[in-house]
């Protein structure tokens, strides 16, 4: 069963998930160790992808729009089925002064169903529609979930996306346990205007994820081009996709043009 540990491993378990990737993972402790020179040799150090770029465009053409902050995350249960929903974004992974152009974020409760559907299936799919400009972005990748964490960038990035919420915001993760049924002696929980202040402790619930982008899938409606881009370190397990922030920085293919 999956916990937020002190640094984590997803190791493939016998195939007892009916997934696309036919298996589940489970967590082992690790060492937050600095990529083998070999993965190094195959992810050299690169601009930033041109997809990138492209999506810090349309959140700019779009920034009027408060619809644009919000995407749909896909993930699937234990038993397979597909599970989606809309979270807000958090910006991109802060890391050495910047930001890692290939790590997008966002918030949730530990305690929410998504959590545990990532931890026996890390793979997620993001769809991002951007309605002033007529674009659609499809990102895959590995998610990860940060809770109190002992590696100091993951501490710091939680720390800061904390600092950022709303006041509102905040309170939320103090509330009842989400998805249970909801009693009358819950509404005090909801009402308060008591809400924990920005320098307040991180709340034990808030949770930073990480989504490892490895594909993208951009269609431009307004000029019916598409274009695909994808990782060019071939990486396909979950822990090396993830440890590979410790690297440099990741390389991509050159974009490729396709159909719409």
């Amino acid at each position: 069963m999956f916990r937020l540990c002190q640094g984590a491993r997803y190791l493939p378990s016998p195939p007892d998930c009916p997934t696309s990737v036919g298996r589940t993972f489970r967590f082992a402790a690790m060492s937050h160790s600095a990529p083998t020179s070999s993965r190094e040799n195959s992810n050299p150090p690169s601009a930033s992808a041109s997809w990138y770029t492209d999506l810090k465009i349309s959140l700019k053409k779009n920034e009027k729009s408060r619809e644009s902050r919000y995407f749909q995350l896909a993930t699937v249960d234990s038993s397979g089925k597909p599970c989606n929903r809309t979270v807000v974004y958090r910006g991109f992974f802060p890391q050495g002064g910047a930001v890692n152009d290939s790590i997008i974020t966002f918030v949730t409760d530990r305690r929410s169903d998504k959590v545990e559907q990532v931890a026996h299936c890390p793979f997620v799919e993001i769809a991002w529609y951007f309605p002033a400009t007529r674009e659609q972005y499809r990102l895959k990748g590995v998610i990860q979930v940060v809770g109190e964490e002992s590696d100091p960038d993951l501490v710091k990035a939680r720390e800061i996306s904390w600092k950022n919420m709303s006041d509102p915001g905040r309170q939320q993760f103090l509330w009842p346990t989400p998805g249970v049924p909801r009693t009358g002696q819950d509404e005090s929980q909801y009402d308060t205007k008591d809400h924990p202040q920005k320098d307040a402790p991180v709340a034990p619930h808030f949770c930073l994820c990480c989504v490892y982008v490895t594909h993208v899938d951009h269609l431009n409606l307004k000029t019916n081009e598409r274009r695909v881009h994808a990782r060019a370190d071939g990486l396909a397990n979950p822990t090396d996709i993830i440890e590979s922030r410790h690297g440099t920085a990741v390389a991509w293919k050159p974009a490729l043009r396709v159909n719409p």
